[in-house]
């Protein structure tokens, strides 16, 4: 329970990278693992092997891409990486699955606690360009003259976004009572948005817009209390943005660095986006599609990244890699939307299949502007479904 708890807490310290492009929390997983490994022999607690068609075809693209890389060593170094992703989230799934209902809530409220103090660190950074300055200097990468972005503990502001926004899935689990909830929930938007991540920010919207409309039509919550929360909503953004503003205008300073980080980067970022998307659509077109041009080897064409995890796989691990990522989306998404069909007979279970449909849906979307694939939060997200469906199932339904 401490290896798991302490796991959960290091989540966001992605930076100080050590060999192979691990991180400080990666030392603490394979310190844990053997232990862990030992303890589901001593309760006989089975091992499954989720996604494991489309994790078998990533592996084999991913290898099959090696022989065409320009360098070998970023390769061969991804492939080691996503064995290893993939053997701590089959741990991961046996471990969560052992637990009983305080430890599952105590796992949910570290989770929730670790984004509200770093997202507490994000304001901090927001709001102090000198503490973005001083902490950007030993974290991310950054040149000479820092962040612009708030970046908290991680590499980088994008990243710092994506984590926050997972922040999501403990909050609605633990089904705080609704004003709780909601404050929460703006608590969690607000420190997501002071990175200004344009991608975080859709995904938000784009999810807890599904949340609130498959939860009327499924749970009877009818036209009135959406209304509600579009008002709630609506006021909270005002006075948000009324304070903030008028923050803004009490520092010259402030107002310039913001201008710079919405109107002045929106553009730039886009284009620049578009671009790189523009160069993978030729390479996936050309005859490079069957086998890619190797894992991580894209910054050989002139980008530093893809931004899109969909076309990363397509481009650099070519036919079998991209496949085998839409395989394991899909299966992913089946498993929560299989229970809201069956919501009229496993009612109790809606709720949770809620919730993780709309967590998916939040990576699903900051996937398409970011590459969020081998961030360790995704995959305990995915883990926390596996086994919280399949421990409910199995001790409450036959399903």
């Amino acid at each position: 329970m401490i290896w798991l708890l302490v796991t959960i807490v290091l989540l966001p310290v992605l930076r100080y990278e050590l060999p192979l492009g691990m991180a400080v929390i990666d030392v603490w997983i394979m310190l844990g693992l053997p232990i862990a490994c030992l303890y589901m022999i001593q309760v006989r607690q089975p091992v499954r092997l989720p996604y494991i068609t489309g994790w078998w075809l990533i592996i084999i693209g991913t290898f099959i891409s090696t022989f065409a890389a320009i360098n070998l060593g970023y390769s061969l170094t991804v492939l080691l990486k996503e064995i290893y992703l993939y053997v701590w989230f089959v741990i991961l799934v046996a471990i969560l699955s052992t637990l009983k209902v305080n430890h599952w809530r105590l796992v949910m409220f570290v989770w929730l606690g670790v984004i509200l103090l770093h997202g507490s660190f994000l304001l901090a950074q927001f709001f102090s360009p000198e503490l973005l300055q001083a902490t950007s200097a030993n974290l991310g990468n950054y040149d000479a003259r820092g962040a612009f972005r708030p970046i908290g503990l991680t590499e980088n502001d994008n990243m710092a976004a994506s984590f926050q926004l997972t922040g999501f899935v403990p909050l609605l689990l633990l089904r705080t009572p609704a004003k709780v909830a909601f404050i929460l929930g703006v608590l969690v938007t607000v420190m997501t948005m002071v990175t200004f991540s344009m991608g975080a920010t859709v995904a938000i919207i784009g999810s807890m817009t599904l949340l609130f409309g498959l939860n009327s039509f499924l749970l009877g919550d009818g036209l009135r209390t959406i209304i509600k929360y579009i008002l709630l909503i609506t006021i909270v953004a005002v006075l948000l943005g009324g304070g903030l503003a008028f923050y803004l205008t009490q520092s010259p300073d402030q107002m310039e660095r913001f201008n710079n980080l919405t109107v002045g980067r929106s553009e730039k970022s886009a284009e620049g986006r578009y671009e790189l998307w523009e160069t993978a659509g030729q390479l996936i077109l050309s005859e490079t599609v069957l086998w890619g041009v190797g894992a991580n080897n894209f910054i050989y064409y002139g980008h530093n990244g893809m931004h899109n995890d969909v076309l990363a796989f397509f481009t650099e691990r070519g036919l079998t890699g991209g496949l085998g990522l839409i395989i394991l989306a899909i299966t992913a998404g089946l498993k929560p939307i299989r229970l809201l069909l069956k919501y009229k007979e496993y009612p109790d279970l809606t709720w949770p299949a809620l919730v993780f449909v709309s967590g998916l849906a939040l990576m699903g979307l900051n996937s398409l502007t970011h590459q969020v694939f081998h961030f360790r939060f995704f995959w305990l997200i995915l883990a926390v479904q596996e086994a919280f469906i399949d421990s409910k199932l199995a001790s409450e339904t036959k399903l």
